[in-house]
């Protein structure tokens, strides 16, 4: 009944037939489409239309998923829509919701753009979703026990033709438009366990703009690039593993040996090679500060329900944000994205200085889960569904290859950065960004200074802690760009003078904090040799 899958989750097999209890069906009339629905949904039910018409469009829409250009099973429509496709014949039955002749000019047509044109009145409706929708993306969703995947897809099975649903953002029920024509929509708690694709919107890419392009690598297209380099396959990712279990850096344990009950600072022997004997040092630069660790806290369920909830501001459906709803369509959206706004303090300048860090994780990298199995209806109509539970959360070591993430800040330098740094995390679900003006306060240590003369010549520290001139405090204002649809995570506030590492039933681990929704920890990692 319950078999092991990697990461040592469980997965519940059990069939439960029609014994599970059902709540009445939403009618698909009760949706509220607001404008970026509604050209969702038209899209869609052309797009529905194409997927029946056109078998070789199955095998590029597969095809172009499976190359995972943003670390997800995400196609890109604008960056396909021309990409050509090799004419067939339309032999099937319509549906008698759709001409025949509208499905042969589809199986007919040369291009990905072409075999959608049959299904819309005029090529002025597609150009406008083209114009208003340009993160348009087919997400091919990887479902419970091998169910359905664009791995396992047979695109020439004419049973495996897949429905077609919408992630909305002003709801957690999934409209569905199905490949007969019919429509319907899943309750926010249930997945499916049959053939099925997603539209959406991209999380990972965002429009080029004349300025945004930080090197050559991130871009995809000519008006794309991606959000993070976290999201680009070509990163390099961290290796080798570094075990969070037991700190082995000779570095942090001799930090943690020096200072351990004495009056000192751990991170002033990591970056300055201070001790009780030796009271000046200048920036060590071959050590970084990362985040090492993430997990979110708390109750299982409460903390999926955080992530996975999907509404914006002023335009949600309230039922939806007040029901405590286990799901929250999380499969209609692959893996989770996460974004920290890191606040590093200016010692220098009014302004402070700051950083964004964007990533993604699978649902079972975050949860331990188990999928019951059920179905629906009778034959010829019996369909597969899946209910499941969230069991515990996991912890992300991103120093694990497996994650390909990188979160390096950088080197803690007193002289420029403040003694407090802050991070505010949060899931987000869309790109779209707005700027706001934030002021934060940070100690600014007064005995860190450029020192160009004697035999020490950088960034210098004279001694220990904030030194005999103690500190000061100074208020920096921020303006960074945040995403306007999102799952607000907490923040909590990492110190200079806090330890690096603590000494946890006799082994070194990272310290660890706190945003009341995830625990995570900011460690220096050595860099350059």
């Amino acid at each position: 009944m319950i078999t092991s899958c990697q990461n040592e989750d469980l997965v519940s097999q059990k069939q439960t037939s029609n014994s599970v209890s059902e709540k009445p069906e939403i009618k698909f009339e009760s949706i509220n489409f607001n404008e970026n629905g509604k050209l969702k949904l038209k899209f869609a039910e052309a797009f529905s239309n194409a997927l029946v018409a056109n078998k070789d469009l199955r095998r590029l829409v597969k095809e172009e998923a499976l190359k995972k250009f943003n670390k997800d099973y995400d196609v890109l429509y604008l960056s396909v829509k021309n990409k050509s496709l090799i004419p067939t014949e339309y032999l099937e039955k319509s549906n008698a919701k759709t001409s025949k002749s509208a499905l042969q000019k589809s199986a007919n047509a040369l291009t990905f753009r072409e075999a959608l044109l049959p299904f819309f009145t005029s090529e002025a409706e597609l150009v406008e979703i083209e114009q208003k929708l340009p993160l348009l993306t087919i997400f091919v969703p990887e479902l419970p026990l091998e169910a359905f995947s664009a791995e396992s897809w047979d695109v020439n099975d004419e049973t495996q033709i897949p429905d077609v649903a919408l992630r909305l953002n002003n709801s957690n029920d999934v409209p569905v438009i199905g490949k007969d024509g019919n429509k319907y929509v899943i309750e926010a708690e249930l997945t499916p366990g049959f053939p099925i694709v997603v539209i959406k919107e991209n999380e990972r890419v965002r429009i080029k703009t004349s300025n945004s392009s930080k090197n050559s690598r991130t871009a995809i297209l000519q008006d794309f690039e991606y959000i993070d380099p976290n999201f680009d396959p070509g990163m390099v990712v961290p290796t080798p593993i570094i075990d969070y279990a037991i700190i082995s850096d000779s570095l942090l344990v001799d930090a943690y040996t020096i200072w351990n009950g004495n009056d000192g600072w751990q991170r002033d022997y990591i970056y300055h090679g201070l001790k009780p004997d030796v009271t000046q040092g200048p920036l060590n630069r071959n050590y970084s500060e990362h985040i090492a660790t993430f997990k979110l806290s708390g109750d299982a369920k409460v903390a999926f329900n955080n992530i996975s909830i999907n509404s914006s501001p002023g335009d949600s459906d309230a039922q939806q944000n007040n029901e405590y709803r286990l799901g929250g369509s999380g499969w209609t959206d692959g893996d989770f994205e996460f974004t920290v706004y890191c606040y590093f303090g200016s010692k220098p300048n009014d302004v402070g200085e700051s950083d964004i860090k964007k990533f993604g994780l699978k649902p079972d990298d975050l949860f331990s889960m188990t999928h019951t199995k059920f179905t629906k209806g009778s034959w010829p109509f019996k369909t597969t569904w899946f209910r499941t539970e969230i069991i515990a959360t996991k912890e992300i070591n991103f120093r694990d290859p497996k994650y390909g993430q990188r979160l390096e800040l950088a080197s803690w330098d007193l002289s420029k950065y403040g003694a407090d740094w802050q991070f505010k995390f949060e899931e987000y679900d869309t790109t779209v960004e707005v700027n706001i003006a934030e002021s934060k306060s940070t100690k600014i240590a007064l005995n860190v200074g450029l020192e160009l003369s004697g035999s020490i010549f950088g960034i210098v520290k004279t001694l220990v802690k904030f030194g005999a001139s103690q500190e000061t405090t100074k208020t920096n204002s921020y303006n960074l760009k945040f995403t306007t649809t999102s799952n607000a995570l907490g923040s909590s506030t990492v110190s200079f003078y806090n330890n690096a590492v603590n000494n946890i039933s006799n082994q070194l681990v990272p310290r660890k904090y706190s945003t009341g929704s995830v625990e995570f920890s900011v460690i220096p990692i050595r860099v350059q040799w």
